[in-house]
């Protein structure tokens, strides 16, 4: 074999090699997306949970007559498991707010009353919503942690190409 051949024989190696590294690349792409999705339902469905135990809040406040605020009872506004699909990330940065100002406004209010304040079911859904508080902070740090690693293999400069042509975007970290 001339060193020509030879030359090409090592290209078309090398070529053959990166195509298959582009291959797979792509596929581990695609389980990360997966990956990102999963986590992100699973945050969906912390915020849901937050919002059913401050709506069950609120209707033990209507129940004990406790005054408060009625942007703060939850009890009268619908369940929104399916909208929390169709929001972008601002309006999610918003909802978890709103749910955050919500749940502090209802315990001032129910510590405020000394009979609420140690009902048991009060106790009990304080806790509950502590729990969930923690379950949801795990989450959103797996998350995160989840798209930085997607965002970093996402710009690798050799298979860049791939992202792009795959169509995967730059994700947004939950604040």
């Amino acid at each position: 074999m001339s060193p020509l051949e030879i030359t090409l024989l090592v290209l078309v190696i090398i070529f053959v090699i990166y195509i298959f590294v582009a291959i797979f690349y792509g596929t581990q792409m695609q389980k990360l997306f997966k990956q990102l999705a999963k986590r992100k339902d699973a945050i969906d469905v912390l915020t849901a949970q937050k919002y059913d135990l401050l709506r069950m809040i609120g209707k033990l406040f209507v129940r004990h007559k406790i005054d408060v605020p009625q942007e703060f009872i939850l009890s009268k506004r619908p369940r929104f498991e399916d909208t929390l699909q169709n929001i972008k990330d601002t309006e999610r940065t918003i909802v978890k707010s709103f749910l955050v100002q919500t749940s502090q406004a209802l315990f001032y209010y129910g510590e405020q009353n000394e009979q609420l304040s140690v009902n048991p079911e009060y106790v009990s859904l304080k806790k509950s919503l502590a729990e969930i508080d923690e379950h949801f902070r795990q989450q959103v740090a797996t998350y995160n942690a989840s798209v930085t690693n997607y965002n970093f293999w996402r710009q690798l400069w050799m298979y860049r190409w791939v992202s792009r042509l795959m169509k995967f975007k730059i994700k947004e970290l939950i604040s």
